[in-house]
């Protein structure tokens, strides 16, 4: 709108400057001729025209907006007298082309027949045409409409019924209605133009044309660039108004204000623009902000002024506002109703606060410290900790509280908390202000942004010295037992003594954090000087403690000492050596069995050591179990030797016995055998020899002989008992098949075996101990079992003869006959033992009164192959 304003001001002084050349001329003709000039037509001035030189109607239609002036004139045009004159005026007849040449646009006058009268040089480059028809050879049809255009095209210049609607002609109409009109936006030639139809007189008018492609290029862009800035306006977040001065009036008026604005002040914009702030709202000169729009108005320079108050509720409200001039004179004033910011402000800062006043309050040491370890807060339980202050901490780094040692794994303990896991609790020591090391448990959480960016760590502690020293207390106990245990495992388990002792000193040297040792027993006077197992000492070492003096030194400690002894110097032991082999320090652990000293154990070490009482009541019970295992390992060994002895007695005892009843064998088959055969043929003889009638003797002689086969077939049985010649001659299997067939044909007891196990061939021991125990079991069932039945089974399984001897005769209880003395138990079942174990094996022995027994051996098949 600026623009068109501006388009016709130009032309109303274009206008103006054409209409003074006319007057300038008019007058020269007059002068030249003698002819009065033209008499002035109504609403004219005093000098005949207004002001301007412009017909008062031309004004007022300049002054109207839209595409058409429809202006009325004052009065109709007055024709001169002198028309006719003028008109044959050489003057007069040069002066439209003067006049036209004289304007910077394209102008043209056009007669009402659309006769192009005359035409300046720039609408004859256009087109223009003199004497041509404008419609026809200046506008090419380009202002006529479409349907006229053909029909006129095809009427041969015709106009159509009623005229056409071509501007040009509409222009020609004007000047029958004596009005003047002009028509924006042509589109014409590449450009567009502001097209000007101005009545000169009642037959003629003046075309003129304004090229306003820039200005509406311009106007474009600047609607583009006021459609932007309105975009950009109405969605700020924060409010914005501007305002005019109204320079007379001394005060500021509402010019515009946004969406946010409107939001803001919960005021709509209709109901703000053309008002003044005061009028709206009066309580804005108590907060000052009139008189910092004054300033900023007529400094130039921008002012923050942000402003408290209470709302239409009671609410506290706070509004931040900026204050600037704009180049046009216009003052914005942006602002944001920071309302909540500020409440969250205050709430935040009370959280602090109360977070400060909690954390000083606290027992635990709290802190925070960025990426680097750089202290930024510590409480007041933190300061008292480490007995410094605030202003010495803050700024520094906390890692010069811990050990050097434990920095690694601290930066590695804190480089792993993330977004995802951001808390983690640690334990770690801290140099204590007294230089102890104490125990800290840590609890760090890393604080991380909305962008998942570390801010800094904050750090909980508490002090667990005591706790942490009853855990190394109770790991040392913990060990302790896991010693003691393992000793009492390895006298359980160990073989023998040498390798009891081997286990014992090794364990003793690695968990009681030692470097050599060697463990002492009695020699066969009494005195500890024989070394049963070292480590760690070199053969130099032992050559010295082998010395007479430092043996009969070590003798006397392990003499005088009831407890273990501690020294940080091995001077006691090697008083005449300055050569220690780099040990400084020495444990001597007596070792107890009750009240019996039975050795001792010497440990070394190669670093300075005070034990505490923990660790001294530890070698102490080290001693007295150790004592006590390595005892129960003697008597053991002792128990073991022995029992070989009486084993190997045994074994001379039944070999005698095997002896001796083949001797008593063959002494009842050869002597006592062959004497009853003389004694039955002497009897054969005294019958032979009786005569008749001796009826009685002869009768008394067949008893006898009766009676002497009987001795002999005893004798033969037990001979084969005693020392079975069918075990010899056919082997173990035969042997057992007759035994059983005749313990089933002499006592009438039903005999059920299978031996199927005992085929191969075994070694002659063997056969002899398996038969006697067959044999054995068999005589206790005729003794004492009472029983009809018996079911034997001997199989091989596994590399072992599993035998079972079973009856169903009166069983006993195994616990009253374990409860007999060995005079009332026989030598049956003990003797049956005995044999097991010589060949190896085990015997097991079940009974239930009125159940039977069963007698189970087994015993490592040793083929006579392996003898």
């Amino acid at each position: 709108m600026r623009d068109e304003f501006k388009t016709k001001k130009q032309l109303i002084s274009e206008l103006v400057e054409l209409r003074r050349k006319v007057a300038a001329t008019e007058t020269s003709v007059c002068e030249n001729t003698g002819i009065p000039p033209n008499k002035p037509h109504k609403g004219a001035t005093a000098g005949g025209e207004t002001k301007a030189g412009i017909s008062p109607d031309v004004l007022e239609a300049s002054k109207n907006d839209g595409d058409f002036f429809t202006g009325e004139y004052s009065g109709e045009f007055q024709v001169s007298e002198h028309e006719h004159a003028i008109k044959t005026s050489s003057e007069i007849a040069r002066m439209p082309h003067l006049l036209l040449e004289s304007l910077p646009h394209p102008a043209m006058l056009i007669r009402k027949d659309l006769t192009i009268l005359a035409a300046n040089q720039l609408a004859l480059r256009m087109g223009a045409k003199i004497e041509g028809l404008c419609w026809r050879e200046f506008a090419k049809g380009k202002y006529i409409p479409q349907v006229d255009k053909e029909y006129i095209e095809k009427n041969m210049g015709q106009l159509p019924p009623g005229g056409t609607r071509c501007s040009f002609c509409l222009a020609a109409k004007a000047l029958d209605k004596k009005k003047a009109f002009h028509l924006a936006n042509i589109s014409l030639f590449g450009c567009i133009w502001q097209v000007w139809w101005i009545p000169i007189d009642t037959n003629t008018f003046l075309h003129y044309a304004i090229d306003t492609t820039e200005s509406r290029l311009s106007e474009e862009k600047l609607k583009a660039s006021e459609a932007r800035f309105r975009e950009f306006f109405n969605h700020m977040s924060s409010g914005a108004v501007v305002f005019d001065f109204l320079e007379g009036k001394n005060h500021f008026i509402f010019r515009d204000i946004n969406r946010a604005g409107e939001k803001i002040v919960q005021v709509k914009r209709e109901d703000l623009v053309g008002k003044s702030p005061l009028e709206v709202f009066p309580r804005i000169k108590e907060m000052g902000i009139p008189e910092v729009f004054k300033r900023v108005w007529e400094s130039g320079t921008p002012e923050h002024h942000p402003v408290s108050f209470h709302d239409t509720k009671g609410m506290n409200r706070w509004v931040e506002t900026y204050v600037f001039k704009l180049p046009s004179g216009e003052i914005v004033a942006v602002f944001d109703d920071v309302s909540d910011r500020k409440q969250a402000e205050e709430a935040v800062r009370y959280s602090q606060a109360r977070y400060r006043a909690v954390v000083e309050d606290q027992t635990e040491l709290i802190s925070r410290f960025s990426q680097d370890g750089t202290l930024t807060f510590v409480n007041e339980a933190y300061c008292r900790y480490f007995r410094e202050s605030r202003e010495e901490l803050i700024g520094s780094k906390f890692w010069h509280h811990l050990p050097e040692a434990d920095h690694s794994k601290l930066k590695k303990h804190i480089s792993c908390l993330t977004p995802e896991k951001p808390v983690a609790v640690i334990e770690h020591r801290i140099v204590a202000p007294d230089g102890e090391i104490h125990w800290v448990r840590w609890t760090d959480r890393a604080i991380f942004d909305d962008q998942s960016n570390l801010v800094e760590y904050q750090a909980v502690g508490l002090d667990i010295t005591k706790g942490k020293r009853a855990e190394l207390l109770s790991k040392a106990r913990a060990k302790r037992i896991h010693l003691l245990n393992r000793i009492i495992g390895w006298g359980n388990k160990s073989p023998d003594l040498k390798c009891l002792l081997e286990k014992f000193l090794d364990s003793t040297i690695h968990l009681m954090h030692f470097d050599g040792g060697g463990i002492y027993l009695p020699n066969e006077a009494g005195k500890f000087t024989e070394l049963h197992h070292q480590k760690g000492l070199s053969e130099e070492f032992l050559a010295q403690l082998n010395r007479p003096k430092c043996r009969t030194r070590i003798g006397d400690l392990h003499n005088r000492r009831k407890k273990p002894l501690f020294l940080d110097s091995l001077s006691d032991i090697l008083p005449d050596s300055s050569d220690q082999k780099g040990f400084k320090c020495f444990v001597l652990i007596p070792l107890f069995a009750s009240t019996r000293c039975i050795g001792a154990v010497h440990l070394f070490g190669k670093n300075k050591r005070s034990f505490t009482p923990e660790e001294k009541r530890t070698f102490q019970t080290i001693g007295r179990e150790m004592g006590t295992v390595i005892a129960k390992m003697q008597a053991e060994e002792a128990l073991r030797e022995s029992e070989n002895k009486l084993r190997s007695l045994s074994m001379q005892l039944l070999s005698a016995q095997e002896k001796e009843r083949r001797r008593i064998s063959k002494e009842l088959h050869d002597e006592l055998g062959q004497a009853l055969m003389v004694l039955k043929l002497r009897v054969r003889l005294i019958e032979r020899q009786l005569k008749e009638g001796q009826e009685d003797l002869r009768n008394d002689c067949e008893e006898t002989l009766q009676y002497v086969d009987e001795i002999i077939e005893n004798v033969r049985r037990l001979s084969r008992d005693l020392s079975p010649s069918i075990l010899e001659d056919l082997g173990l299997s035969a042997a057992l098949r007759w035994l059983f067939e005749d313990f089933r044909r002499h006592h009438k007891i039903k005999c059920i075996f299978d031996i199927s196990g005992l085929k191969e061939p075994f070694s002659k021991e063997m056969e002899i101990a398996i038969y006697r125990i067959f044999q054995e079991s068999l005589t206790n069932i005729v003794k004492h079992a009472e029983a009809t039945s018996v079911i034997i089974v001997a199989k091989k399984i596994n590399g072992v003869i599993l035998s079972t001897i079973e009856d169903n005769g009166k069983g006993f209880c195994l616990q009253e006959h374990s409860g007999k003395k060995a005079i009332e138990k026989g030598m049956g079942l003990p003797a049956m033992d005995e044999r097991v174990r010589m060949l190896g094996g085990s015997l097991d022995i079940w009974s239930r009164k009125g159940e039977g027994t069963r007698i189970t051996f087994t015993i490592p098949i040793e083929q006579k192959g392996n003898e």
